[in-house]
């Protein structure tokens, strides 16, 4: 995905991660698509939705409230992206998944 000039660069990869699942889950077996493909796609939007919301609490000078309200969703996208990668390695086996993450991450 082309980022947008100012879209911060975790949400661009973000975004990837999500087309990524989205296209992967597709070609799941009938047995899973209802709930674990469900799943796996919620948490990818999840991470996305919980970056925007990070993103989108204004920060000023010495206002900690502001400060832990964006911390906390950014904890919940890093929790999300925990989430999916466990439920990868339920589905996948750990060689199969090792050169998925590769591929996406280190292959342009």
């Amino acid at each position: 995905m082309k980022p947008h000039p100012s879209e911060l660069t975790v949400i661009t990869r973000a975004k990837d991660l999500c087309s990524y699942v989205m296209t992967v889950t597709q070609r799941s077996p009938k047995q899973f698509r209802i709930t674990f493909t469900s799943r796996l796609q919620n948490l990818a939007l999840n991470v996305i939705e919980d970056l925007y919301r990070a993103n989108d609490v204004y920060l000023t000078r010495g206002d900690a409230a502001a400060l832990r309200e964006r911390l906390s969703w950014q904890r919940k996208a890093l929790t999300a992206c925990k989430r999916l990668f466990t439920s990868r390695c339920l589905r996948w086996s750990r060689a199969a998944l090792a050169s998925l993450a590769f591929r996406f991450f280190f292959a342009s």
